[in-house]
């Protein structure tokens, strides 16, 4: 059952997917600074230019529980990137960052 919610969840946080192919597909995510997006990027080179020019704290989604919660509490706001949401098993995640608007990366 639990296992069923979590894919549930996973698909819930999948709406609104923005695919980026290229540098300038890139330089658009930084320049509109979207929110409540799932942003699927075609390779890793294109993820990694993101986040190293997105001045926004990222917060890896699939730390342990308890260092998710430490990164929350100190570094979380409107403008906070949720990264590897797709690695994450954890349901209170998940659970969390669901209830935010926040940008989340595959």
């Amino acid at each position: 059952m639990l296992n069923n919610d979590l894919q549930q969840l996973k698909e819930r946080l999948k709406q609104n997917v923005v695919r980026i192919i290229d540098f300038n597909g890139v330089d658009d995510l930084l320049y509109f600074c979207t929110k409540d997006k799932y942003v699927i990027f075609d390779s890793i080179v294109l993820k990694n230019y993101f986040i190293c020019n997105a001045n926004r704290t990222v917060i890896n989604c699939n730390s342990s529980y308890d260092r998710f919660i430490q990164d929350m509490n100190t570094c979380f706001d409107d403008k906070t990137i949720f990264n590897n949401v797709n690695f994450c098993n954890d349901f209170r995640i998940l659970d969390m960052i669901d209830k935010t608007n926040n940008l989340r990366l595959e």
